[in-house]
Order: C-alpha cells, then structure tokens, then sequence
C-alpha cells in the first residue's frame, strides 16, 4: 500500500510500476486543507477522481490497482506499506502490523512531521534508517527514540545491511520498519538501481535532453 499526497502522486507512481512490477497495489489518499494533510481526514478517493486515477495507473503499470477505504484496510491488506503524506500527526496504529509487514517511511522530513505512532517501533523486530545521526533529529525514528519505545543501538542503518555488516530480515513473519529522512549518497545509488532496473525491464519514458 502507498499512502500519498495526491499531490505528489501523478509524478510518482511510475517508479511505483519499477519496484512492484508484476504484483497489486493499493492506495489510500491523505485527506489534505490546502497546505497539509489532516490526522483526522484520511477518506477514500472521491469516487470520480479516485476511479480516474486507478485506470490511469492500471493501463499504465500494467497492475491491478485498488483504493483502500481506509489505511487500516490497506496495512491488513499489504506486505509492503510506502507512508509519504506530509501529516504532522501520526495515523499508522501499531496494532494494524502483521507478521511479515515491511513500513518504508518517506514523509517526514522535518522534525514537526509524522505518521506512524511511535509504538509501532516496539513492535518491529528489526528498525533500519538512512543515517542514524539525521534520524535523531527528523523523521518518524526521533519520535520513538524521544518515547522511549526503541534505543539507537538497536537501529541498523541500509550501509550495513547492503554492505553486508547487518543479516536484515532472518525470518518472513517479522515486522521490519525502515525510516528514510534523505541522504544524498543513498538516494543517488537507489536512483542509479531504479533506472538499471526500468531499462532492464523496458518500463518508463525516454526524453532528449534540451
């Protein structure tokens, strides 16, 4: 499941067709005013606008597409949850997580920004970050570390575990989260993949430079 901002998601779904080609995605729409999207209002797509942009994706990624009613829905629903909304108070229940979940967190940016409740840290087996010293001050892993409910020596970050430094996830009943606050080394490498991966695969669109 992605759980976006529409206003971001026209631009984004496409690398969504690199990374889960083949396999369904679910969608639940952050409710927003008109800078933020609201704890409160997380509702279904309108139901024109929310069919629109499900044929649209579907043609394109060649997936089935489904809108989610409700991000409960889609978390019980998914083995894989994308949170990327710019809420400032947290939606993601930990009682929502599974055997098997893996939760990428991409939307909190800042250190007034979050959407998971800190408790869903406590039931994670395995925590990982881009970089532990920036994830202290942004991002959803700060709000567990000032809970209390997770200790930074038990956070990995994805250095170790691509370097080899770190197993990663030993078993498929356990729930893993990763909090991604943005590293430039790190996304530039993710992005070099994602891009030997579309041309392998013959997926996205080609444009000359001017």
């Amino acid at each position: 499941m992605i759980v976006f901002d529409v206003g971001s998601v026209r631009f984004n779904y496409r690398a969504v067709g690199v990374a889960l080609h083949g396999g369904k995605v679910l969608l639940h729409r952050a409710e927003k005013d008109p800078f933020w999207a609201l704890p409160g209002g997380r509702v279904e797509l309108l139901e024109a606008a929310g069919d629109t942009l499900r044929r649209e994706m579907q043609e394109e990624l060649g997936v089935p597409i489904v809108v989610a009613g409700t991000p409960e829905r889609g978390v019980a629903e998914s083995d894989f949850v994308v949170t990327t909304t710019p809420s400032r108070e947290p939606y993601l229940e930990a009682r929502w997580l599974h055997p098997g979940l893996h939760v990428t967190c991409m939307g909190s940016d800042m250190d007034d920004k979050q959407e998971m409740h800190p408790d869903c840290f406590a039931r994670a087996d395995l925590v990982a970050c881009d970089r532990l010293e920036q994830c202290r001050v942004i991002g959803e892993l700060h709000h567990a570390l000032a809970a209390g409910v997770v200790a930074a020596q038990d956070v990995f970050e994805l250095g170790a575990l691509t370097g080899g430094c770190h197993p990663g996830r030993t078993d498929d009943r356990q729930i893993t989260i990763c909090d991604l606050t943005g590293v430039g080394v790190q996304d530039t490498a993710i992005a070099r993949l994602a891009f030997a991966r579309a041309i392998e695969r013959g997926l996205g669109t080609a444009y000359d430079s001017i």
